[in-house]
């Protein structure tokens, strides 16, 4: 009996889905973290359904709840020493960064590229054997935690708490995201060039050259800074990008031209966190089991940032690798993308069919089991069942609800933001209206008025960068890229979880 067979076998109802832009290939070793090698217990296996650059990620909620039971069971204390494991992995995965950007490709064999790749890919898959536990504990804390607090609710009425509110205070992050860190590294960069005033000339002018700064502090204040964010311009599951100095430039004047104590002042307003976090737990005198499963959502929500580190590295990486084989092989990146790693040597042993990676990008189901090397099958054979699943009947509404991630109200016109072409349809104030945020989406989520997401938990990148930069934000709706539209006006209640449609 094949995957296929057995997905089958569970009904519409036992399947979570998550939609974004993503490609086979960097997710060659994140899928198999999942499914083989995971801590504690595997999923029992990964549908990725892949069209035209998206894909629909399905896991089984039964893996989900069990998963995340274990990880309470362990306790806050365990993770912690698991974490010091994953970060020497993490380590490796840096050092193994500044190799290869110093390498020149080109004069590698096909047989040290191919080494390489997979290399790569090994590293992603040991990573992910740990630190994927983020997303079954992060779906299961957050319906436990709710249940948990209902009951405290009900039995503590002059409390006049509600669930969001708790959620949203409880596991507030205590530590900065890599976000604020890359624009706490920029404003430290800008403060320098501010004190050669020739120089701050030219980067408010657009004019600076990186061959011709002068300054050596501000050089190597700059070369750090690309050796530590080279990677944060591309796609987390697609493609990466190179983050370039005409970039940086940008950054830069944009800070330069602000008021720098104000930005500093925001940037570090994550320092409060614990104070008010504490404050609320010493007024509503939780118990001990809310404490507990709220603790250690906050630290799994700082792991889960630095995954993403790791992710978006990954992708840079695959990217570079990808268009050195393109040259060699003739075939275009697009389709080279849609290979599972463990195929990069049949490529280039010309075993793999161009019309075959067509008929990839036009549709298939990548399912992986504990084996880890996927099936791959099509439309002709998987009928309705994966778009039972992704898109069942949707009946016309007037209002849809969510969790809260980050308190506040907001009224704004609706953009639908999945891939990165999406971010340059957001304007001030709109709200931004997505199946999940990335990092890539950080620069829309700045300009918006307010955030709204299918998908994701109280410590998902939507919910922690929402309350970093201090906007509206609901989460977990399920259905708010179906219903809503570009240019649809919309009210945003965030303090109760629920998003108003005033015009369509």
């Amino acid at each position: 009996m094949n995957y296929l067979e057995r997905a089958f076998k569970y009904p519409v109802k036992d399947w979570y889905v998550e939609h974004t832009s993503a490609l086979p290939l960097p997710l060659s070793g994140l899928a198999r973290g999942f499914t083989s090698g995971l801590k504690l217990k595997e999923y029992r296996f990964v549908l990725s359904y892949y069209k035209n650059g998206q894909i629909d990620w399905l896991t089984l909620i039964k893996d989900q709840n069990e998963i995340g039971k274990l990880i309470v069971a362990k306790g806050e204390t365990h993770w912690k020493k698991e974490f010091k494991k994953w970060l020497h992995i993490k380590k490796n995965i840096e050092k193994y960064l500044q190799f290869i950007r110093k390498k020149d490709l080109s004069k590698m064999s096909d047989k040290k590229i191919m080494a390489e790749v997979d290399k790569c890919v090994g590293l992603n898959w040991e990573e992910r054997k740990t630190s994927s536990l983020h997303d079954p504990f992060m779906f299961y804390a957050d319906r436990k935690l709710t249940e948990l607090l209902k009951n405290f609710i009900q039995k503590n009425p002059k409390l006049k708490i509600t669930v969001g509110q708790a959620q949203e205070i409880l596991t507030k992050p205590e530590s900065p995201s890599f976000f604020v860190e890359f624009e706490a590294d920029l404003i430290k960069i800008a403060k320098e060039i501010i004190k050669n005033p020739k120089l701050k000339n030219k980067f408010v002018t657009g004019s600076a050259k990186e061959e011709n700064i002068g300054d050596t502090k501000i050089s190597r204040m700059i070369n750090s800074h690309f050796d530590k964010f080279v990677w944060i311009k591309g796609d987390s599951f697609s493609k990466g990008k190179e983050y370039t100095f005409n970039e940086l430039d940008k950054h830069l004047s944009e800070i330069i031209g602000s008021d720098i104590k104000k930005l500093e002042a925001e940037n570090t307003l994550w320092r409060k966190n614990k104070k008010i976090r504490q404050a609320y737990i010493l007024k509503s005198k939780f118990n001990q089991s809310i404490l507990n499963l709220a603790n250690i959502s906050s630290f799994f929500a700082k792991w889960q940032d630095l995954r993403k580190e790791d992710t978006m590295t990954n992708t840079y990486l695959l990217t570079k690798f990808v268009k050195e084989i393109s040259k060699r092989t003739g075939v275009d990146e697009d389709y080279i993308f849609y290979l599972d790693y463990a195929e990069i040597k049949d490529l280039f042993a010309k075993k793999i069919n161009l019309q075959d990676l067509k008929k990839r990008a036009s549709g298939c189901l990548s399912i992986y089991g504990k084996e880890g090397k996927p099936e791959i099958f099509y439309p002709d054979e998987f009928k309705n069942f994966v778009n039972n699943i992704i898109n069942p009947p949707q009946e016309k509404v007037s209002s849809i609800s969510g969790n809260i991630a980050s308190p506040g109200k907001a009224i704004g016109k609706v953009k639908v933001v999945v891939t990165l072409e999406d971010m340059n349809k957001v304007k001030k104030g709109d709200i931004l209206v997505s199946t999940m945020t990335r990092p890539e989406h950080i620069i829309a989520m700045k300009k918006a008025a307010a955030i709204v997401t299918n998908e994701g938990g109280i410590t998902c990148h939507a919910a922690v960068i929402s309350r970093e930069l201090k906007i509206p934000c609901v989460i977990g709706t399920k259905i708010a890229t179906r219903v809503l539209r570009d240019g649809n006006l919309v009210e945003v209640d965030a303090d109760a979880g629920i998003i108003k449609i005033i015009h369509q």
